[in-house]
């Protein structure tokens, strides 16, 4: 009977052993960081539509990704400074890689509200655009989507690090 207590406590042990061994970290460089895009646009049948995204990188391999869409409207906040925010909005989550300074987003998942009001419409095909490689340079502050195609290219802008 002892034999096999001390054979268990080995084997239990071995398995904490590897399993603390193998985490991986739970944070990356995109860690904590938001990055937006104002006037992301797409033109379709002579009308164009144009959205603002911000992306939030919640923790490695998990973000967020906010988009607003429609008219302006101005929000006064503290009384004296003024906020230009889109009267629509929706937030959708996503996963992604990050590796070697490049990251690629994968296609968001919608809320059954959110994909009633954006799905099938240009909306959802500007959002579809960030399923795509971006390069990052976290010292300029850009992350460039499509990197190798111009006619695909476009820049979001670090807006604030934790």
């Amino acid at each position: 009977m002892k034999r096999f207590t001390t054979l268990l406590l080995l084997a239990f042990g071995a398995i904490l052993g590897l399993s603390a061994c193998s985490s991986e970290p739970e944070t990356d460089a995109l860690t904590g960081t938001v990055w937006s895009i104002p006037n992301l646009t797409t033109t379709s049948g002579g009308t164009t539509t144009t959205i603002d995204v911000s992306i939030s990188f919640i923790r490695k391999g998990q973000a967020s990704i906010e988009v607003g869409y429609g008219k302006f409207t101005q929000k006064i906040q503290d009384g004296s400074s003024q906020t230009k925010k889109r009267e629509l909005s929706a937030t959708m989550s996503t996963s992604y890689v990050y590796r070697n300074g490049v990251v690629h987003l994968n296609r968001p998942t919608y809320t059954s509200d959110v994909a009633r009001s954006i799905k099938g419409t240009e909306i959802e095909t500007i959002i579809n655009r960030l399923e795509a490689d971006a390069a990052v340079d976290i010292q300029a502050g850009t992350m460039t989507f499509n990197p190798t195609d111009n006619a695909k290219r476009f820049t979001a802008h670090l807006k604030s690090k934790k």
